[in-house]
């Protein structure tokens, strides 16, 4: 072997070591996972500060004091915990075994307000999904959001505490073992959207922190159907009880078109044993607002 094909290979066996040590130290220790987070504040329009962090980007990464600002709001939190498998992703997946956040607060702006457009009615449309998502495979096998506030304008909107499971796969979201508990009540069940073709299906029971007209459980339930020329359309059934028997169950077919909600089949039982009757054969509700291109039902 001549010296220069020597001279070649020992620069390409460098270059392949320092790539390895530069890999392993991004990845496996507390400097790398601070300088990456660092770089991508500074690259972005974002704001990111952290009091203290600990641990790497492989292996249960804590951050404490975090504090993220940008154009049109604000999130602090008192502690942020990621915990995942690197080896997943050999198999197309990002798997994470646990990403939880403590005391957090999301500030937003006041909403403008909305003006009504003098040509009528705004067309709904679902929102166009790119095809990489059918190849994308995420798994989250704990969601914790502990003690979570939402304020607009200074105003407190919403307070509580969140756990769940959350998968997509092939387009399809699932959120499972879905846990919510706020001033408002408490929220269980679980939901499921494809996003690209568009259906929903899920299974909710709520916990009203007071009676309400002798209400104070309710439990949705939302099946999948086919309805022509409608962007979304499930086949519905809400219950409403007391702490001892049923209130009332409303039964029905809602169906999301372009222009229009479509409520057909209405069938609304009173009580535990009183006659039921049609809520209504079928009515046609136009929103005189809507918003262009409105977002993901779940993301």
């Amino acid at each position: 072997m001549s010296i220069r094909k020597k001279v070649l290979l020992s620069l390409v066996l460098l270059l392949m070591a320092g790539i390895l040590v530069f890999a392993f130290w991004l990845l496996r220790t507390t400097a790398g996972a601070s300088w990456l987070l660092g770089l991508t504040a500074r690259s972005s329009a974002i704001d990111l500060q952290v009091k203290h962090l600990q641990g790497s980007l492989t292996d249960n990464l804590v951050l404490e004091g975090v504090q993220l600002r940008w154009a049109d709001g604000e999130i602090e939190a008192a502690a942020f915990h990621l915990d995942w498998q690197p080896r997943d992703l050999l198999i197309g997946r990002l798997h994470l075994t646990a990403l939880e956040l403590k005391q957090v607060v999301i500030r937003l702006p006041a909403a403008e307000k909305e003006r009504v457009s003098p040509e009528g009615p705004t067309v709904l449309r679902w929102p166009d999904f790119p095809k990489f998502f059918k190849r994308v495979k995420v798994r989250i096998d704990h969601l914790g959001l502990q003690d979570i506030a939402l304020e607009r304008a200074g105003q407190e909107i919403l307070a509580g505490s969140l756990r769940a499971r959350l998968g997509l796969d092939k387009g399809k979201v699932a959120l499972e073992q879905l846990s919510l508990d706020s001033s408002a009540g408490r929220l269980q069940g679980f939901v499921r959207v494809d996003l690209l073709q568009p259906s929903l299906e899920g299974s909710l029971q709520a916990q009203l922190p007071r009676p309400v007209h002798e209400v104070n459980r309710l439990s949705l339930s939302l099946l999948p159907i086919t309805v022509k020329d409608a962007l979304l359309a499930v086949r519905l059934e809400l219950a409403a009880s007391d702490d001892e028997r049923p209130v009332g169950v409303l039964e029905g077919k809602l169906s999301l078109f372009a222009d229009r909600l479509l409520w057909e089949d209405g069938i609304l039982t009173h009580g535990e044993h009183s006659g039921q009757g049609p809520a209504s054969d079928a009515q046609s509700f136009t929103s005189p607002r809507a918003s262009p291109g409105w977002g993901p039902i779940c993301s």
